[in-house]
Formats: C-alpha cells, sequence, structure tokens
C-alpha cells in the first residue's frame, strides 16, 4: 500500500555561505593583477594561459563580466564582433569583489577628485 506521507524535520536548512566571489573569479583576478605581463587581455588569451577552472569560454565572460561590474577590467573595442578584449586596471583597488555595486555611491566615491569639495545630496 503506497502512502503519500511527507516528512518535515525541526532543524532548519543549512545557511548559505555570504561569499559573493566564487573562487574561480579570486583565482582570475589574481591571475590576470600578478601573472599576466600585458595591459590587455582577450577571452581567447584567458581560455588558452589562465588558471585551468576558468578555461571554459562561457565562465570565462562571465567572469570577466563580473570584473568589469567592479571596475578591474574596461572592455576595449575590437576588430572582430566575435572578438571580447579587455583593459586590466591594476594599482589601488578599485572596488572590492566583496562589496556591492551601487552606482551611485561607488562612482562618487572612486571618481571624486581629492581637490574637489564634496556634493551635497
Amino acid at each position: 500500500m503506497p502512502t503519500d506521507e511527507t516528512f518535515t524535520f525541526a532543524d532548519a536548512p543549512p545557511k548559505q555561505s555570504h561569499d559573493t566571489s566564487p573562487p574561480e573569479l579570486e583565482k582570475l583576478l589574481d591571475w590576470l593583477i600578478n601573472h599576466w605581463p600585458r595591459s590587455s587581455i582577450s577571452t581567447a588569451e584567458i581560455c588558452t594561459y589562465g588558471p585551468r577552472s576558468v578555461r571554459n569560454r562561457n565562465r570565462a565572460i562571465e567572469l570577466t563580466t563580473v570584473l568589469t561590474a567592479h571596475r578591474w577590467l574596461e572592455p576595449l573595442p575590437t576588430h572582430r564582433r566575435d572578438r571580447q578584449e579587455w583593459q586590466i586596471i591594476r594599482g589601488p583597488t578599485p572596488v572590492p569583489l566583496t562589496d556591492p555595486i551601487s552606482t551611485v555611491a561607488t562612482s562618487a566615491r572612486i571618481f571624486a577628485s581629492p581637490s574637489a569639495p564634496p556634493r551635497s545630496p
């Protein structure tokens, strides 16, 4: 006799980690900043020379999209429409990978010149 019993447990499901940057993203960023010698990089170069975990073209594009949103990469114009290339932004940290992207607050904080008076809201 089959029955349609459902079981519930008193324990709450395990909490998800709040880490917003996957290890692949951190590996790619570390490799770009510390090991890639040129100032720009393309998807093909990431898939050929990059960390093994990001050598899939679609995954590489996903990760570079996140790095572009966090201002670690800046898109460059290319001569082919199926080629993607980025300028690597080295130097002071543009936006930490753990900070949420806020277009108003982040752009005001990063792009404000030190000599300009603070803006009033």
